[in-house]
């Protein structure tokens, strides 16, 4: 018989079963991800960070922590960052919409 014919092989944990981990750190490439900004954006935020710091003022960007050369950000950090920074604009009628549509958008 051909290989065609037979059953995957089931595959039996080395460990024991796998559980998952929630990540408390993830790179700087990753929180960009996660928070729809490019990594260039990232950098941009941690610099005026680092200027406003020295000037005593508040950072504006999301929390970093450095390990070693490497930058990092806790994916808590995040959370609280988009929640606190996020404006919630609900529905936003579009210029090119037709009269009906737009004054549909409108509140009444």
């Amino acid at each position: 018989m051909g290989k065609k014919n037979q059953k995957p092989q089931q595959l039996e944990p080395i460990l024991g079963r796998v559980e998952p981990v929630d990540r408390i750190l993830v790179s700087a490439s990753e929180a960009g991800e996660l928070i729809a900004k490019s990594d260039s954006k990232m950098r941009e935020m941690r610099t005026l960070d680092s200027v406003l710091i020295d000037m005593g003022r508040p950072p504006e960007g999301p929390p970093w922590v450095t390990i070693g050369k490497g930058v990092y950000y806790r994916v808590d950090d995040l959370r609280e960052w988009v929640a606190r920074t996020a404006t919630v604009r609900g529905r936003v009628p579009w210029r090119g919409a037709p009269k009906k549509c737009a004054e549909q958008a409108e509140p009444a």
